[in-house]
């Protein structure tokens, strides 16, 4: 066994009478029979947390959704192969630097003495890619400067392909789980191709899960809003443009002003670290998404991917000396980047638009909003 995670076993076989190499993947059994109670329970564990305790669970629901969203297309392995197939045309094709694997379906094999019958939802063949994961290879003093080379290539390759520029109409294929265990460097080759394997949550294989470049415009705006939320409260502009980005009706703005208000109850004030301020910029976006959730108007599931597609960045940085990563292009500054210049503008109408009736209208709900908060506790606390 050379590889071991929650849904896989990865074994290494050789072929007898060619003496080829290959990797043997194989759903976990428990994969496939605990999934879908695994993920019902936490459905309903999400909707009682809401119910009892109110929106401050919401975040955590729309979490639990998109994550049971990407565990199920993971889950078929036919579709991994052809999403494979997609990678290494598109994403990593020849002389990119990069090396996608072959693979194939395993629904039977017999030998002499052997018999594999994993059935053709859970075995797959893959070519053998020598070495190690690029997780490893940074873990090692020996090896990191093999996986500073290979995050060298990562990093701009990546930044390049999710940042693409074009019609609204082009679509952006991308894996949104591209961390370090998904590349693989080779010491006895160390300038060689960067391995790139597992595509199973790869985005744009099918009409469900497309994503264009329209789509990531959809995103920035509501990320660059969630930053002004976060420091302003919602303030009725910001719901406006909040709906106008979603294509919301009259109806749906009324709801979304009230589920913005559950999860931006307040402004964000006093100092933070770097690694704080990160984190509620991040909260912020997904606080975003679960309240037009909340509102029944949800974004495509691939909103939240395409920023954990991003949010991959930091573990390659890491591989580089701290003067090389402010200059490397990388998917996280060019987030950073496009946010911040359409935050800006969005800022400036809201402090011009804050009047002293707007402020005054606005800190009234703050406070209703936290007599509510303060009352659910009490009942809470008198329920337990």
């Amino acid at each position: 066994i050379v590889g071991s995670a929650s849904m896989k076993i990865v074994a290494t076989a050789t072929e007898r009478a060619t003496g080829r190499l290959s990797a043997l993947k194989m759903l976990r059994e428990s994969a496939v029979a605990h999934t879908e109670l695994e993920f019902r329970l936490l459905r309903e564990m999400a909707n009682y947390l809401v119910e009892r305790y109110g929106e401050r669970y919401g975040l955590f629901r729309s979490l639990v959704h998109s994550t049971e969203e990407a565990v199920r297309r993971e889950l078929n392995v036919e579709h991994e192969i052809r999403r494979g197939e997609i990678a290494a045309r598109e994403l990593y094709p020849e002389g990119s630097g990069f090396r996608v694997p072959s693979e194939r379906l395993v629904s039977r094999r017999r030998g002499s003495r052997i018999e594999i019958d994993a059935g053709p939802e859970r075995l797959v063949e893959s070519e053998f890619l020598p070495g190690m994961s690029v997780r490893s290879a940074g873990a090692s003093p020996e090896t990191l400067p093999l996986a500073a080379a290979a995050a060298r290539r990562i990093l701009p390759h990546e930044a390049a392909n999710l940042f693409q520029e074009g019609p609204p109409s082009r679509p952006i294929r991308f894996n949104p789980d591209w961390h370090g265990g998904n590349f693989r460097v080779d010491p006895a080759h160390p300038t060689g191709p960067v391995g790139a394997i597992d595509f199973g949550q790869l985005i744009g294989d099918d009409a469900a899960h497309t994503f264009t470049i329209g789509d990531r415009g959809q995103v920035l705006d509501l990320f660059a809003l969630s930053q002004v939320l976060r420091e302003a409260g919602p303030h009725p502009y910001l719901v406006e443009r909040v709906a106008a980005v979603r294509g919301l009706s009259e109806a749906q703005r009324a709801g979304l002003a009230r589920t913005l208000r559950n999860y931006f109850p307040d402004r964000t004030s006093g100092d933070a670290t770097p690694a704080e301020l990160g984190r509620r910029r991040i909260t912020a976006y997904f606080s975003v998404l679960a309240a037009l959730q909340d509102n029944g108007t949800p974004a495509p599931m691939t909103y939240s991917e395409f920023v954990r597609g991003v949010l991959q960045t930091p573990q390659f940085l890491v591989l580089l000396p701290e003067a090389e990563r402010a200059t490397i292009r990388n998917p996280l500054a060019e987030l950073t980047t496009a946010v911040e210049a359409r935050a800006r503008p969005l800022g400036a109408v809201v402090r011009a638009r804050m009047t002293r009736s707007d402020a005054l209208a606005l800190g009234a709900g703050m406070v209703i909003d936290r007599c509510r908060v303060q009352l659910d506790r009490v009942l809470n606390a008198l329920r337990n």
